[in-house]
């Protein structure tokens, strides 16, 4: 995005907001251990630095110092990024991975015999105490064994940012068709554009007493909730998991148990913002899912669960080829555009691409260069390069699928239950 004020005082102040959302978050996953702040498309985290410009702001109108929309939207953003590395975007799963083959190795599971010959000794530690020091703390008075982490965190961090490049390019080469020709609705944006005033409005977003009696019932359930934990006596309001498995206990309805309800504020109110079409889609798909569990236990095959998920297999199956078409027709549709972006990547006249953060063919070749590296680092991890090529394909278009969902349909979180990795 381009920043009509202080380009400069934007950078400061979002690099202060990154700092600090990547010692809030994992002091809050790890330490606290409550609520995790960076795990979906809108983390707290970020939401939170976002309230905070907003409420300085404000104080600072009075003296008419207040910053321009424009820069407290480009510190958000520079916190939404930053708010998955330190959760389980990134480090939040990487780093127990690279610990656990080893933790978890057992004579029965015969993991040391089997696992860790394949295992490239760059990207995992190699001392015993550092995978137990990991998992069972360190002992008083020891400190981090830096060296044996040194190298697998500098070689998956080059990884990380191979990766994070070509996320980069490719959200510039979609902005154009997303944004301008199909124009997405962005519902996870409409709160934070309202909220410093770029929005709209038929009044000011602050002064909107709807918004204010939503804000009041969500904020008066959870706080209560809340101080349950500390006063048990206190009343709760169970919003969060209402099992309905009592009603599905014969056959063969019982196959789509575990079935729980859950009542979340956020979802109903993002629920407004979607094209009829696109809600009607979200639930009727989900149905849709239910009956064909039904329908499979009642023909006498039940389906199994996919391994860390309570989807079943069959059915994630399905999502993975519905994400593969949904892309390919994707790429079908914007076509011309595409069409462009070559243009502009081998030299040749085409669309004007001045007003875009990275030029068609900057992305194009930035792509292409952070792909050839990913391939590269997975070979020498030890994997062939052309799986390694077809692999991280797969896992770039099912992510990019991902995306669209959270854009268009304001999914907060979006997981592929079937993916390529």
């Amino acid at each position: 995005m381009k920043v009509r004020g202080n380009v400069l005082r934007a950078w400061m102040l979002g690099l202060v907001a990154v700092v600090f959302v990547a010692l809030f978050t994992p002091y809050c996953d790890l330490v606290m251990q409550g609520t995790w702040v960076g795990l979906t498309s809108f983390p707290i985290s970020a939401f939170f630095v976002l309230c905070l410009l907003v409420g300085i702001n404000a104080l600072l109108s009075r003296w008419r110092k207040s910053r321009r929309p424009d820069e407290v939207l480009f510190v958000y953003v520079m916190a939404l990024v930053a708010a998955g590395i330190p959760s389980f975007g990134w480090t939040g799963l990487l780093i127990p991975y690279l610990a656990g083959p080893f933790y978890f190795a057992t004579p029965e599971n015969n993991w040391a015999q089997i696992l860790h010959p394949h295992l490239p000794k760059f990207l995992f530690p190699q001392q015993k105490e550092t995978v137990v020091w990991l998992y069972e703390g360190l002992p008083k008075g020891v400190p981090i064994p830096w060296q044996d982490w040194l190298l697998p965190l500098a070689m998956w961090t080059l990884f990380g940012v191979f990766v994070y490049t070509v996320f980069f390019c490719l959200s510039a080469l979609v902005r154009k068709p997303w944004v301008e020709q199909e124009r997405l609705v962005f519902p996870l944006m409409q709160l934070p554009l309202q909220m410093v005033g770029t929005a709209k409005l038929e009044r000011p977003f602050f002064r909107n007493v709807g918004m204010w009696l939503g804000f009041a019932i969500a904020f008066t359930v959870h706080a209560v909730n809340g101080l349950r934990y500390y006063v048990p006596w206190l009343p709760s309001f169970n919003v969060h998991l209402i099992s309905l498995d009592a009603y599905f206990v014969e056959r063969p309805f019982r196959a789509i148990t575990p079935f729980w309800v859950r009542i979340l504020f956020s979802i109903i109110g993002l629920a407004y913002l979607l094209p009829l079409e696109l809600s009607f889609s979200l639930w009727f798909c989900y149905f849709a899912f239910l009956a064909q569990q039904i329908f499979a236990d009642w023909w006498g095959v039940p389906l199994r669960n996919v391994q860390a998920y309570p989807v079943k297999d069959f059915v994630a199956h399905q999502m993975f080829g519905g994400i593969l078409v949904y892309a390919l027709y994707s790429f079908w549709a914007a076509k011309e555009h595409w069409l462009t972006v070559l243009k502009q990547a081998f030299g040749r006249n085409g669309e004007d691409d001045k007003d875009e953060a990275i030029p068609y063919a900057a992305a194009f070749w930035g792509c292409i260069l952070g792909f050839t590296l990913i391939t590269l680092w997975g070979w020498k991890a030890g994997a062939g390069l052309f799986w390694t090529a077809v692999l991280f394909a797969l896992y770039f278009l099912t992510h990019l699928v991902a995306v669209r969902v959270g854009c268009e349909g304001g999914v907060l979180y979006v997981q592929p239950t079937c993916r390529a990795i």
